[in-house]
């Protein structure tokens, strides 16, 4: 075969592709994107580590879709 194709590459969590035979190409119309739904049961008790681990999840998808670079962020910060 030709070795051609098409692929939906997510930058944000794949991030650049490094192979030279690759060419990202922006999908700029039309918008494309997802919905992520992060949920708490009600009316139970969470463990401290689930209520720190939504936390930071919902932290983490509201600097994302502000526009903030959290995987550079995340890569520069050392773990606790």
């Amino acid at each position: 075969g030709a070795s051609l194709g098409i692929a939906f590459w997510p930058s944000f969590s794949w991030g650049t592709a490094r192979r030279k035979n690759i060419a990202l190409i922006p999908i700029r119309s039309p918008e494309c994107k997802r919905n992520l739904v992060v949920s708490l049961r009600s009316g139970r008790q969470s463990s401290a580590v689930l209520s720190d681990f939504y936390e930071y999840t919902v932290q983490g998808l509201l600097a994302v879709k502000n526009g903030e670079d959290v995987i550079s962020e995340a890569r520069e910060t050392p773990p606790h």
